[in-house]
């Protein structure tokens, strides 16, 4: 069954069913199909409700792997959120793991950022090839004001 997490307003579902797909994948197939994002942590407050419920779930999940959506596949070494297009960090924000990202250390082709268990949930970098559960973003209600 498919998992669906509510925060703040905004529907974190995870690739349970889909499990799992490349991160060009998840942008075309799943995340895009439901109107969705893959999810920009751009807040502490997004990445503790992200990290405490991967601590208390993620392994739940085999591989206990999700991309989310930053990569540094427009120019090598900067990192953006595909959702706002803004650089990771710059609204003052970023919680990547020791040494990272690395852009792996023996093949150098890391672009996509991850969130794993074997790095307590610290964000890393990896083949963006990878097959992966992940996690999509999409705004509950339209907040648009009309009148």
């Amino acid at each position: 069954m498919e998992s669906i997490v509510y925060h703040k307003g905004i529907i974190w579902p995870t690739g349970s069913l889909f499990c799992c797909l490349s991160w060009f994948g998840q942008l075309e197939i799943y995340c895009h199909a439901i109107q969705a994002e893959l999810v920009s942590i751009e807040t502490k407050d997004e990445d503790t409700f992200l990290h405490n419920f991967l601590q208390n779930h993620g392994s739940n999940f085999d591989p206990p792997r999700f991309w989310v959506g930053g990569s540094d596949l427009l120019q090598e070494g900067e990192w953006t959120w595909t959702k706002t297009g803004s650089v990771i960090g710059s609204q003052g924000f970023s919680h990547w793991g020791p040494g990272q990202p690395d852009n792996g250390v023996e093949h150098l082709d890391e672009h996509c950022l991850e969130l794993e268990a074997g790095h307590h949930w610290l964000w890393n970098d990896d083949d963006c090839e990878e097959f992966k559960h992940f996690i999509c973003e999409k705004e509950l209600f339209d907040t648009t004001i009309i009148g």
